[in-house]
């Protein structure tokens, strides 16, 4: 049973005594029984030692249940979470979970999809993830323990659910899960674990809480990229979509977009060095994409990959351009993706590069993850190959220019901010003097133009250069007017962000003009505009040709 929607009975008010009621229900039998004559022992199964006291601590537990179930329930609806949060049923859970041994799966399963919800519901302290002691326990250590130990597929559910949802909210937010917890997921051996839950479960629900989980620490950290390399993790996620037939279509594509984003954040060279390697996922990805019962988002994924491994391996090219091409017959507009991909790779191909040796860099430089080119600090893509850099996601604001209707570059750091700051000041236009435009005078970027002028609808700025040529510019920010569309919560059919995996609050919850049915955080896709210039689902471009 899933609770972590609401049900039609939580939406009517519920008396806070009988919340009170259920909560009590929760705490030790000692405390329960607060008498005189002091606290007497509390009952589990380590201590019952005749029939008698082992049926009473199987009443206790179906009695915490009962309750624990009503709780979880209501825990999903705010003023309920805030009265359990009043009456100390974070300390409880916590004190559940801490003696997980000593109870049944189901309740802890219960007990720690109660907390999922309250810290979906942000009424969570950060506190309970963090330590100052190293031989305290927490609830992170504690749901370590439970994750390495523990085999029932529903509380691990709950625990990876719980994980995910404090790793997604923002580093320095009061509910961010704290760096301890986050560096249990660096110890080899959680890495094994997650890799063997991965290669050998079948269970839907488990499989995409843990694909969940791997996507919140890829948007938390790049350095998870060669952790899921060297611990075996890229392998079991290519495992799983290779026995695409025996899971669900919608677990297949989010173990997709593990790989779409691993690709996307690291270079293929750093992951698929091995020829064997690369053939096989390219004709992995290809095949797929030729299935013609493969849902159309899954397809779109597909060719995503293949994009990726193109580029940084165009050598390749002609080898698979036959068997791409044979796909456009079988999808409807798939044409243009596989062209666009052939096209873009062909012009990306690499000359000298510097193999392996590590070059140390001059202080305010950075060197591209793609073709190596040595960029200024305040660049936010390669001056070389135009890779976007992956630290522009975490910028606040970024202004972009079209190369071409099908290309948008971020200007570079310094010029990004004046044209932010002559936008906040309502400038009509700004004379580019920063970051590049310092030794390239000229440039004006209008402020107020007349879109109708545009080929592309909806962008309403540009920029013209000394010569009279005019470039489209937007605004990639997350007040941008027309970026986004707001969704009402009783209206979006899915309950996950497509692009972290972790369930919607009710609040702030978008989607792209450009595409239906594909809802996210606005916070999740204003990164992933940053760095690409689709819908991560169905890969219609943000802005159309009008």
């Amino acid at each position: 049973m899933d609770h972590e929607g609401s049900h039609e009975d939580n939406e009517s008010f519920v008396n806070p005594s009988v919340i009170l009621s259920h909560i009590i229900n929760l705490l030790p039998k000692q405390l329960r029984r607060s008498t005189p004559e002091g606290e007497q022992d509390a009952v589990t199964l380590e201590n019952c030692d005749d029939e008698g006291h082992a049926s009473e601590f199987v009443r206790e537990e179906e009695k915490m249940i009962e309750s624990g179930t009503f709780l979880w329930d209501i825990s999903v609806i705010p003023e309920h979470a805030q009265t359990l949060k009043k009456h100390g049923i974070i300390q409880i859970a916590h004190q559940i979970i801490i003696d997980w041994r000593d109870h049944s799966n189901r309740l802890n399963e219960v007990i720690i999809g109660i907390m999922a919800n309250l810290c979906s519901s942000n009424e969570v302290p950060s506190s309970l993830f963090q330590t100052s002691d190293i031989h305290e326990i927490t609830p992170s250590l504690t749901l370590r323990n439970i994750l390495l130990e523990c085999d029932d597929s529903l509380t691990l559910s709950e625990v990876l659910r719980l994980f995910s949802v404090t790793l997604y909210c923002q580093e320095g937010s009061p509910y961010s899960a704290s760096t301890s917890a986050v560096n249990i997921f660096r110890e080899q051996l959680v890495q094994a674990r997650l890799k063997e839950i991965i290669e050998r479960n079948t269970n839907s629900t488990l499989l995409e809480r843990t694909s969940g989980l791997l996507l919140s620490l890829l948007f938390r950290e790049n350095q998870f990229c060669s952790d899921y390399i060297e611990g075996g993790i890229y392998s079991a996620v290519i495992h799983v979509v290779r026995r695409a037939e025996h899971i669900s279509s919608e677990t297949v594509t989010s173990m997709l977009q593990i790989i779409e984003m691993m690709t996307t954040l690291a270079p293929m060279t750093h992951h698929l060095k091995r020829d064997q390697e690369r053939k096989e996922i390219m004709t992995t990805m290809i095949c797929m994409a030729k299935d013609e019962d493969a849902h159309e988002d899954t397809t779109a994924v597909c060719f995503s990959i293949v994009y990726n491994v193109l580029v940084d391996f165009p050598e390749e090219i002609d080898s698979y351009a036959n068997e791409m091409k044979k796909c456009i017959k079988m999808y409807e507009g798939a044409e243009g993706a596989i062209e666009e991909s052939l096209k873009i790779a062909n012009s990306s191909k690499k000359s000298d590069h510097m193999g392996d040796a590590t070059i140390p860099l001059e202080e305010g430089t950075w060197s591209c993850e793609r073709c190596t080119f040595i960029n200024l600090d305040y660049d936010l893509t390669c001056n070389a190959c135009y890779l976007v850099r992956t630290d522009t996601k975490d910028v606040e604001v970024t202004w972009q220019w079209a190369a071409d209707p099908t290309q948008w570059i971020p200007y570079d750091m310094e010029s990004n901010m004046q044209i932010e700051e002559a936008f906040q000041n309502g400038d009509q236009e700004v004379a580019l003097s920063k970051g590049w435009f310092k030794n390239n005078g000229g440039y004006i970027l209008y402020l107020v133009w007349p879109t109708s002028q545009f080929p592309i609808e909806g962008v309403r700025y540009a920029q013209i250069n000394r010569g009279g040529n005019l470039r489209m510019v937007r605004r990639i920010a997350r007040n941008e007017e027309g970026l986004f569309e707001d969704v009402d919560a009783s209206t979006y059919r899915t309950e996950k962000c497509m692009v972290c995996q972790v369930e919607f609050e009710e609040g702030d919850v978008v989607k792209l003009p450009v595409c239906t049915n594909h809802y996210f955080h606005r916070e999740c896709i204003l990164q992933w505009l940053k760095l690409k210039d689709h819908c991560p689902y169905c890969h219609l471009q943000l802005y159309r040709t009008a």
